[in-house]
């Protein structure tokens, strides 16, 4: 489907957010993901799979936060309002909270609070509560800090450049938080999320990640976004653009990840 661009700011040198009229897309859940053909010719050929930042089922409008890391993503980041962009989804499987409400905490790193803000959101609005912690290289890099806090989460950044919150990784601030932890969510690098799983695991504290993969179709044709996901029988590939992106992280063969 085709949206049209609302508004467009940049938080950041290197990152955009941009809000699209799609009505389509305003159900998608938490964890969810569209792709975006970003390019007015042949090239780039593939779509770009970006996490749906947040959603207005009334305006029927979708935001996404993405960082320019190409051509494509910077084709996308030029777009200005009343501009028409090629959008498809929502797509993927959701994260799945358990019930009763608990106690979570999110682990964001990077952009990877774009995944974790609709989340914070979501559990919040049904009475979680809530930690995220965010990390970032630099300060300037640390994005949604104000926007969670006033939002009614507790947050805990760390910077690589020590910068601002606490110097180091994010995964530093999760010791700290896991004991009376009912479940972790985490979405960013992928050693940070190995990192997280691990700890996670042997805290005893369910774990669920958001896979971030390289994607060719993004509709489960090709088979070229798969990752090793342990099961009954032993490891088998599973695909991030239709049994993920969202796995319990105890699944996730890390050791066979390339």
């Amino acid at each position: 489907m085709f949206g049209d661009v609302v508004s467009v700011s940049h938080p950041a040198a290197t990152f955009t957010r941009m809000k699209v009229n799609a009505p389509e897309l305003a159900r998608a859940r938490p964890g969810q993901f569209l792709t975006v053909r970003c390019g007015s010719g042949v090239m780039p050929l593939l779509r770009r799979p970006l996490g749906v930042f947040s959603t207005d089922e009334g305006r029927g409008e979708i935001e996404m936060l993405f960082k320019t890391v190409g051509e494509g993503t910077r084709w996308l980041a030029e777009r200005r309002p009343g501009d028409r962009v090629d959008l498809l989804g929502p797509i993927g499987a959701p994260f799945e909270p358990p019930t009763p409400p608990g106690r979570a905490v999110l682990v964001a790193g990077g952009v990877g609070v774009a995944t974790m803000y609709p989340l914070a959101k979501a559990l919040l609005e049904a009475g979680w509560s809530v930690g995220v912690l965010l990390g970032a290289a630099t300060s300037a890099e640390l994005l949604c800090r104000d926007e969670l806090t006033q939002m009614g989460a507790t947050v805990e950044a760390a910077t690589e450049d020590g910068s601002a919150g606490t110097r180091g990784l994010v995964t530093d601030l999760l010791p700290s938080r896991l004991p009376g932890a009912d479940i972790v969510f985490a979405c960013g690098p992928w050693g940070m999320m190995a990192t997280v799983a691990e700890m996670t695991s042997k805290a005893g504290v369910p774990c669920q990640v958001s896979l971030e993969q390289r994607m060719a179709c993004g509709t489960g044709a090709c088979m070229g976004c798969v990752v090793p996901i342990r099961g009954e029988t032993g490891v088998d590939y599973k695909r991030v653009c239709r049994e993920g992106p969202v796995f319990p992280a105890e699944t996730v063969a890390w050791e066979d990840v390339e």
